[in-house]
């Protein structure tokens, strides 16, 4: 039940800054993906898609998985990407899609799912990236923002680290050893994919896959969490090409 609350939090939020929104239902027994969209206000088939993944997991038995990290970080900032273009009157000179992934945490079931949804359709994804834990920093580290050492198409991420550099330059960046995120279904399929993640190295969080995840904690860093959201969004409004809607 509360993946299904949380679900349709979510679906809200992101309808309210006039994208449209809709759950989209993968396997009996999990919880839908959230898909919202906005449309290209210049005729394309182009589609530049952002995500990160709502599910979560704990640990020891526990059924209590909060997911302050795992991946609170990354859904918070997807969700304050779609604050942003509302606040900031963006229009899109392509499709520009923020999702929420359920499923993630028992093997990317719900982008699996979608990604194959989007091949099957012949659509043109350019450019695709997940934000999986962004907000852990480990005691004396810097704000850090790592990229897939193994799993992403290298021009990706490639243009995910030299965006960084240009608009969130606190950010030290490296590469991780870190994986098999959402973006891993999406490069399945043939679309261009990468991630960002929050260590140039393996992960540190002491709460990883933990009933203790809470964002209210040691080593939670919002301003990290910031940092890399303006990475994505950046990336973004690079790709897709964008303008500012004039007051009437």
């Amino acid at each position: 039940m509360g993946a299904l609350t949380a679900a349709s939090w979510i679906k809200k939020r992101i309808e309210e800054t006039g994208a449209k929104c809709r759950l989209e239902p993968f396997l009996t027994g999990f919880a839908p993906n959230v898909i919202c969209r906005y449309e290209s206000i210049i005729p394309t088939n182009d589609t530049v898609i952002i995500s990160g993944h709502y599910d979560s997991r704990g640990s020891f038995g526990s059924a209590r998985a909060p997911g302050g990290d795992d991946d609170g970080s990354g859904t918070t900032g997807i969700l304050s990407i779609a604050r942003t273009i509302a606040r900031k009157r963006i229009k899109f000179h392509a499709n520009v899609e923020l999702c929420t992934f359920a499923g993630e945490e028992q093997g990317l079931l719900g982008s699996r799912a979608y990604a194959k949804s989007l091949r099957a359709q012949n659509a043109s994804v350019v450019l695709m990236i997940q934000a999986d834990m962004t907000a852990y920093r480990a005691p004396g580290e810097p704000l850090q923002l790592g990229l897939p050492e193994r799993i992403g198409t290298p021009e990706v991420t490639d243009l995910v680290g030299n965006v960084s550099g240009l608009y969130s330059p606190e950010l030290h960046v490296g590469y991780s050893a870190a994986c098999c995120s959402d973006h891993q279904s999406f490069i399945e399929q043939g679309f261009p994919a990468s991630q960002v993640f929050e260590r140039a190295g393996p992960i540190a969080d002491p709460m990883y896959h933990n009933s203790g995840d809470l964002s209210e904690r040691e080593g939670y860093d919002v301003n990290q969490l910031y940092a890399i959201a303006k990475v994505q969004f950046a990336s973004v409004l690079h790709v897709a090409g964008f303008e500012i809607e004039e007051d009437e």
